[in-house]
């Protein structure tokens, strides 16, 4: 929950603009460092989330109880997200 707490207020900072004075420096290098500190707890979640089906990891995505597309939303935003880190990124590189 915290989590998602820290994303809301990092995007609402973010969409800030150039425009307002309070945006500066320190405020975007606490942006930055908040966004992917989140990313990184959502890739852990994910991740620890689908050891814990032990056997059946594809549990993670089909549960019964109607989690697994909640699981396979979330899943798809942090697969998302790792392809776009790894655009900009190859981008940056060249």
């Amino acid at each position: 929950m915290l989590n998602i707490f820290a994303v809301g207020i990092t995007t609402g900072l973010s969409l800030n603009g150039d425009a307002d004075p309070i945006t500066s420096p320190r405020v975007s290098y606490a942006v930055e460092w908040v966004t992917q500190i989140t990313f990184v707890v959502f890739i852990v979640e994910a991740a620890l989330k689908i050891v814990a089906y032990g056997p059946v990891p594809w549990h993670y995505f089909t549960s019964p109880n109607g989690e697994g597309y909640f699981n396979g939303f979330d899943f798809l935003l942090v697969m998302l997200s790792v392809a776009l880190i790894n655009q900009v990124c190859h981008e940056c590189i060249l």
